[in-house]
Parts: C-alpha cells; sequence; structure tokens
C-alpha cells in the first residue's frame, strides 16, 4: 500500500463508486454498489467468521494447533467471501461516521493539488522527473534550462489499470532513460527503455529488477541490474532466493543478459541465497563494484573487479570490506570508493580507499552520530547524519574538515532520493518535512539551491513545530520522541495522533502525508516514538530492539505512552495510535497489554502474526535475525511474546481498531491482517468496532487516489470520533 496512515505518498456519491470498484476486484457482490451510508454508530455484529477448530488462542497457543482462524491463510471461496464481507461494512460503516464527507474533501484537495515530483535524475542541464498528472495517471517529462517541459511518458491510471512507475535512471551521456514499472503494487518491476529526447519505448525489457539496482555503463551501451528469477509460479518463501546481477546490453535480447554475480555466474560465487547484491561502477567505468548485504541486515561486504575481466572466471572478486569491518553505507567515484563503518572506539568513521591500491586507505570523518549515507560527486564527498529522525547532509572537504550543507530549517534529506551527476559534481536531492509538501535542491560544493522549475510549491514553511522529548523507558533507557504541534504551544495536548516503528535499523524520518496535515490542522498533535529497533541511534539501537530483545519494541512504546499520559497527552481528549508493517509489532502489542492507554488504533499492512510470516512473505526467511526463528524452542517462545494475534485475550474491551491490508501485499500478506481482525472480533468484549479493510494495492504502491484518500479519512473520522473532537461529536 501507500503508508497512508504516517508515512509517505469520493464523496458526495463515489462511495458507490468505489464499492463497485471492490466489485471489480472480486471481493464484494455487485447488489453491494447500491450501498448506503450506515449510521455513525458501532456497526452491528460482525459477519460471521467461521471457527473451524475450538480456540485457544487466548493463552497463546502455538498458531498451527488449534488456530480457529487458519483458514484465512490458506484463502479460497470461504476467505474471500468473509473479507468481501467485512470490508463491505466497514466502508459503509466509516463513511457514515460525521465529518467524513469532509475529511475525504480536505485529503483529495491534498492529492488532486499538482505535486512535487516523486522522483528526478539530472544530467547536466536537463532533469528528468516522475510526476502526477490528472487522476492516477503519472507521467516523466523532460525539463532543460530555458526550454519548456516536455512530456516523455504517460501511464494509464483508474483502478482497473493500476500502473504505478518506481523510478527512472538516466544514462549518462543523457540517451535513454530507464524506467520501472510495476502493477497492482505487486513489486515485480519491469524496466523499459525510452529514447530521452522524444520518449520513444524501444522495446526492449527487464523483468524482476530489484530494488531500483541499476547502474548504467558510461557510455550508454547497457547497464547493471538486480534481478530475480521472476515471481509467477514461484513459491513466496522462494521468492528472494536466487538474486543475482545481470549485465544487458542495449540492442540485444534480455534473455542474453550475463549474469556476473549468483548462482549461475562463472567462477567463485561471493553471495549466498537471500542475499542482496548491489551494483556500482566507478565514474571512469573500469572497475565493479558490488555490495552484498545479508538478508535485511544493514551492514554490507564489498567485492570489486575490473570491468574488462567481468566475464573471465580466472579472475576472481576481491574482497575489499568484510563482516568484520561492519560497512553501512558506500559510494564509488573516479578510481575511489568511501565507505562508512558503524560503531568501535572511534565511533562511525568514513574511510576512502584507493581501488587501484587497495591497501591506501583514509579516514575522511568521525562522527558520534549515526551515518546513514555517503556520497561522491566528481571529486566531491558528502556524508547524511541522523539526528534522531532528521537527516542531515555534511560536506567533507579535502583537507580534512567538513561543514553541514545549509538547507531549510526543519527539513530532512530523503536519502533514496538522492541522484548525482559526475560531470557536474551535483547532487540532486528531495527534502521533507513532518508538515509540507517536499522540495527538491541541487548542491554543489557544498550549497545548496532550490532544483529550477519545481519548486512552485515552495520550500518547507515550518507551520508547525517538531520537538524532540526523552521518556525513561522501564530500563532506565532513554527513548526519543517527536512531537509536532503549534509553534507556540507547549502544553499537554488533548487529541494525539501516535505511531511508532522500530525494525531493521530503519529511521523513519520526517514526511509529509494528507492524513497527519489535516489532523494536524484540526488543532491536534503528532507523536512520533523512536523505539528500539530502530537506527535512530546507529547500531546499538537497533541491536537493541531486534532478536532476543524485540519485546524491547514494545515495552518501549507502552512505557512512553504510560509517561505521556501521565504528563496529560490526551486528558479531556484521548490517543489515536497506528502502526504499519513491522510497527504493528510495537502497536499490537500494546493493543493485546495495555490496550485502555488509547482510544482508536490503525493497523495497515502490518505484521500481526509474525510466528507465521517466515513462510508465508516473500521476505519472510530474511525477518530470523531481526524477529527471531521457530528453529528452537526458546526462539519460538520469542515469537510467540511479540506475535500480536497470539496474544490477544477474550474478555478485553479492545478500543476502535481498523486494520488495513493490500489484496496484492507480497511482504506482508493481506491474511495476517484478517485473521488478526476475526480474533479480536471474537475477543472484544466491549461495544467498539473492530473493522477491516482491504484495498486493490499492495505493501508500499498500487492504491489509487481515491483509496488513500477513503482511507486516510476512514483512520480519522474513526479516531477523532473516538478521541472526542468536538467537530467530530
Amino acid at each position: 500500500m501507500t503508508n497512508i496512515l504516517f508515512s509517505e505518498p469520493f464523496l458526495s456519491r463515489l462511495d458507490k463508486v468505489f464499492i463497485c470498484t471492490l466489485s471489480v476486484l472480486g471481493w464484494l457482490s455487485v447488489a453491494a454498489c447500491g450501498s448506503s451510508h450506515s449510521p455513525s454508530v458501532a456497526p452491528t455484529a460482525a459477519p460471521s467468521s467461521p471457527v473451524h477448530e475450538q480456540s485457544t488462542m487466548g493463552s497463546a497457543a502455538p498458531a498451527t494447533k488449534n488456530d480457529p482462524f487458519e483458514y484465512l491463510a490458506k484463502g479460497g471461496p470461504e476467505a474471500a467471501s468473509w473479507e468481501g464481507a467485512q470490508t463491505t461494512r466497514s466502508i459503509e460503516f466509516l463513511h457514515g461516521q460525521k465529518g467524513f464527507d469532509d475529511l475525504f474533501r480536505k485529503a483529495q484537495a491534498y492529492r488532486s493539488a499538482r505535486q512535487p515530483p516523486k522522483q528526478m535524475d539530472v544530467r547536466g542541464k536537463t532533469t528528468f522527473a516522475i510526476e502526477k498528472a490528472e487522476g492516477d495517471t503519472s507521467i516523466i517529462t523532460r525539463r532543460t534550462a530555458g526550454k519548456a517541459s516536455v512530456v516523455l511518458f504517460r501511464t494509464d491510471g483508474g483502478a482497473s489499470h493500476r500502473v504505478n512507475l518506481d523510478f527512472i535512471s538516466a544514462s549518462p551521456a543523457g540517451k535513454f532513460i530507464a524506467v520501472g514499472v510495476s502493477e497492482g503494487g505487486d513489486e515485480e518491476t519491469q524496466v523499459r527503455i525510452l529514447d530521452a529526447n522524444t520518449g520513444r519505448d524501444i522495446g526492449e525489457r527487464s523483468e524482476d529488477v530489484r530494488l531500483q539496482q541499476l547502474v548504467w555503463l558510461p557510455d550508454d551501451t547497457g547497464y547493471f541490474y538486480m534481478r530475480g528469477r521472476g515471481r509467477k509460479g514461484v513459491p513466496v518463501a522462494d521468492q528472494n532466493k536466487h538474486l543475482n546481477i545481470a549485465l544487458h546490453s542495449v540492442g540485444k535480447p534480455s534473455d542474453g543478459d550475463v549474469e556476473i554475480v549468483g548462482s549461475r555466474a562463472r567462477g567463485k560465487r561471493i553471495h549466498a541465497d537471500l542475499e542482496y547484491c548491489y551494483p556500482a561502477l566507478s565514474s571512469d567505468g573500469k572497475d565493479v563494484v558490488v555490495g552484498v548485504r545479508h538478508g535485511l541486515n544493514p551492514e554490507v561486504r564489498i567485492f570489486t573487479k575490473r570491468r574488462d575481466a567481468i566475464a573471465d572466471e580466472r579472475v576472481e572478486w576481491q574482497e575489499l570490506y568484510g563482516d568484520k569491518d561492519r560497512v553501512t553505507s558506500y559510494a564509488v567515484g573516479y578510481g575511489r570508493i568511501v565507505v562508512a563503518m558503524a560503531g568501535g572506539a572511534n565511533g562511525n568513521v568514513v574511510e576512502q580507499l584507493d581501488l587501484k591500491t587497495p591497501s591506501t586507505r583514509r579516514v575522511l570523518y568521525k562522527s558520534s552520530l549515526p551515518v546513514n549515507e555517503v556520497l561522491v560527486a566528481g571529486n566531491d564527498t558528502y556524508v547524511v547524519e541522523t539526528h534522531i529522525a532528521t537527516k542531515q547532509l555534511v560536506s567533507l572537504a579535502r583537507e580534512n574538515s567538513s561543514a553541514p550543507v545549509p538547507l531549510p530549517e526543519g527539513s530532512s534529506v530523503v536519502t533514496e532520493s538522492i541522484r548525482t551527476d559526475a560531470d557536474t559534481r551535483q547532487l540532486l536531492l528531495q527534502l521533507r518535512s513532518w508538515t509540507d509538501l517536499p522540495s527538491w535542491w541541487l548542491v554543489s560544493k557544498g550549497r545548496a539551491k532550490p532544483a529550477p522549475d519545481v519548486n512552485e510549491f515552495g520550500t518547507v514553511k515550518n507551520s508547525f513545530r517538531a520537538r524532540t522529548i526523552h521518556v525513561d523507558a522501564r530500563d532506565g533507557e532513554k527513548i526519543p520522541v517527536t512531537i509536532v504541534g503549534p509553534k507556540d504551544d507547549l502544553s499537554a495536548p488533548r487529541f494525539v495522533l501516535a505511531t511508532a516503528y522500530g525494525s531493521y535499523g530503519f529511521v523513519v524520518s520526517p514526511s509529509f502525508t494528507p492524513t497527519r496535515r489535516i489532523f494536524l490542522d484540526l488543532g491536534g498533535t503528532f507523536v512520533f516514538v523512536h523505539v528500539r529497533g530502530g537506527g535512530e541511534k546507529g547500531k546499538i539501537w537497533h541491536d537493541g530492539g531486534r532478536g532476543v530483545n524485540k519485546a524491547k519494541t514494545i515495552e518501549d512504546l507502552i512505557d512512553v505512552m504510560k509517561a505521556l499520559r501521565a504528563q496529560g497527552f490526551g486528558k479531556d481528549g484521548g490517543i489515536m495510535l497506528s502502526g504499519s508493517s513491522a510497527g504493528a509489532i510495537p502497536v499490537g502489542g500494546l493493543l493485546d497489554r495495555e490496550p485502555e492507554l488509547v482510544q482508536a488504533v490503525a493497523i495497515e499492512s502490518g505484521v500481526t502474526n509474525v510466528t507465521q510470516l517466515e513462510g508465508a512473505s516473500s521476505t519472510g526467511a530474511l525477518h530470523k535475525e531481526e524477529f527471531g526463528s521457530k528453529d528452537t524452542p526458546d526462539g519460538e517462545l520469542r515469537l510467540r511474546e511479540i506475535d500480536a494475534y497470539l496474544n490477544i485475550k477474550d474478555g478485553v474491551k479492545y478500543p476502535a481498531t481498523i486494520v488495513i491490508a493490500g489484496a496484492n501485499d507480497v511482504r506482508v500478506p493481506k491474511w495476517q491482517s484478517s485473521k488478526f481482525v476475526a480474533r479480536l472480533q471474537q475477543a472484544q468484549a466491549g461495544d467498539q468496532p473492530i473493522l477491516l479493510r482491504l484495498t486493490g494495492g499492495g505493501h508500499v504502491s498500487g492504491n489509487t487516489r481515491d483509496e488513500d484518500s477513503a482511507v486516510g479519512a476512514e483512520w480519522l473520522a474513526l479516531g477523532l470520533t473516538r478521541i472526542g473532537h468536538p467537530d467530530f461529536q
């Protein structure tokens, strides 16, 4: 899905149109298209969810024994019928909540207005961009200084044809553009090659390209890319096996692409199954550099080989950095590689290595802060440092000095947006904040300026104030908490929208969502709890909330919410709590253990049945180091401790809860959400609704604009009515 609730990018009678769309997808009967709004009261009893065995789930029994809702995981007509009925009921109920129509119109206004480009690339004075056009149509544009924008490519929008433009990559000389395209949020990216001047599709395709990993050869004749073996017909648990790097030559059929790293590559293998391999090329094109990452571990091993020997099995890959070096980021320039290494007595270290003489290494920078990214643009070097949630750009001069790059106050660098142009030594990057639309900037020689022609939206406006406090956890660790609210009001807020994540060492940085902005405009306060398991304080923070320590992620959220309650947060109002993907572990854990702390909960694409994830997700086997494993009795006990589904208890009054899932999610299958809702409805002793809401998208994309706006408005309507906001009573 699109992470509508807390991270990034009908009504009048459009609710009928939307329900009809669901019927096309096979979830509802066509008769449902005539449904009208339900009254804004708690819905009547949920559609019956068959219990196939006697339930013992309240005592957290193993999910493979006496699991009454396992049939939902197996799929089939019975599961589809129940999920469809649940979704119909949820839509009718939520669209009948007071204020929903107005919330939807506001969300649509944000999403209908012209947006900054989703992604850009730069070659000299020309930029290329992915932009939203009318409806659900996306376009690729070319802008050259002093000339009008040219549309090179256009998708067909609409619920029946959900095309997502995943990325663009311009070739060094600007002759071609590689475009990553997927459908319905299935994350099976196909690369197409366009003529950069005319937009003509030259008819070449590369299939199952992973993680936007594509690197052009300097002369535009081809590219290296990471690929899978395809997803269709492959068991979901095997879809990340056999990842490899291939070389495609423009003008030649892709079935002849040469595998240079992988199980079919000639010579000694440098990576194993379930390891990602990232291609890079020195700026002069002479050296190929490959980073190998074990599963979802943030650290990489780095290998190199001369490009002119890439097909010679007698020449082995040379390992430059191994596991013991703890490299977290790297960049390749003219004859050099720059790496960031985590931890150690000297803190975080940035080092430069000469590719001609790898033993020649030089420390460029030391930092007490986590170094999230290193970047090379010609002879210039930059790093991105993490300040809790905010990522800031630092320029490293060659004389061992450093200086922050001046950027608008309150903004944060989006590392995945960064593109470099070696010839002009420019960085192109996006800045985001918690409250305003993103902006694009060009950085050269340590100075930044707005990118031309794409920043008519203005720079970061700082309409609200973001501040950080620290709250003591039960073991004495201080948990950072970001609070976003009115600039001049530091009093405890009545109306709170809170969220957390805490997995994979990932830092959830500021980003704009209509849902959050609407909540803030209504006088609310946004709270992000930086629980352990994330990367806000570097590797030690990640290690403190993964594996045997994963339960700390849940405990941290509970401890912070209790402390905020004690300080008056939500007094005479209430707290809405949301979590997405792995963020469902802390949010679901709080719901299991301390449900009275919040008045409303939303879980989106959530890991709610973690004990059953390994064999059911395309990334399932990669989660062992993060969440734990059932391979040992102790490991299974720890997994069950953090499994939100297994820890639901009968006879508890749970708060109003909406659980949202995408039909095409390959990372967290929708049945995780379905089972969780069915079990929570069974256990509910209170009068608050427990709702399942399916969409037609995937884990990170694939929703239509109407779906995103509707789901965001639905969550706000559910929560605002429960926390006592006067406009929604």
